[in-house]
């Protein structure tokens, strides 16, 4: 990971802060309500789509479609387990010109496209930094999903539009690194 990282910084740039997140149960009081809604959607349409296909077949049901609905309606609810274990394998990182999120692949995001910034806490206590319209505006319950799924814009010169870390570990020194290079941040 170490060469994966220096492969993304530009000559003479310094890495001023990294981490990680910190422990955090997967179905805390911030992600458990969203879960149980994902689980009840879900076992709703598994139940109609299965109700459609037996009104609407002719012979015999197949079981590899009921398989296939069921599987399908099923990955929702799992997927929020599957996110809460990517995220446990990121690695944050502040330098002097950027903000990277590394895992397998390497999210980042110039300190120049970032108009708007905070550092918010959701009711479990986690620290996680926001940047961007779109994550600024994001539930406490959606951030995990941000420092995964949130994207900067790709047009180099627009501001970033989504891009978070979730669940500092480190809350003093993430604080320290996001005040010296964006001394505007809402705390």
């Amino acid at each position: 990971m170490d060469v994966l990282i220096k492969e993304q910084l530009a000559e003479g740039e310094s890495i001023i802060w990294q981490g990680v997140p910190e422990p955090f149960e997967t179905l805390d009081k911030t992600n458990k309500k969203r879960f149980w809604i994902t689980l009840a959607v879900c076992i709703a349409a598994a139940a109609a789509l299965v109700v459609l296909y037996l009104a609407n077949i002719k012979g015999e049901p197949k079981p590899a479609v009921l398989v296939i609905i069921l599987v399908l309606c099923g990955f929702a609810p799992v997927r929020r387990f599957l996110d809460a274990a990517a995220v446990r394998k990121l690695r944050y990182l502040v330098t002097d010109r950027q903000l990277l999120i590394v895992s397998n692949e390497v999210k980042r995001v110039a300190l120049a496209r970032i108009p708007a910034c905070a550092l918010r806490n959701d009711a479990d206590g986690h620290l996680s930094f926001l940047a961007g319209a779109h994550a600024l505006k994001a539930r406490p319950s959606h951030w995990r999903d941000l420092a995964l799924t949130g994207q900067p814009n790709t047009e180099p010169d627009e501001p970033v539009d989504s891009f978070a870390f979730y669940a500092v570990a480190d809350k003093a020194g993430l604080r320290s690194a996001i005040r010296r290079v964006l001394p505007n941040v809402q705390m």
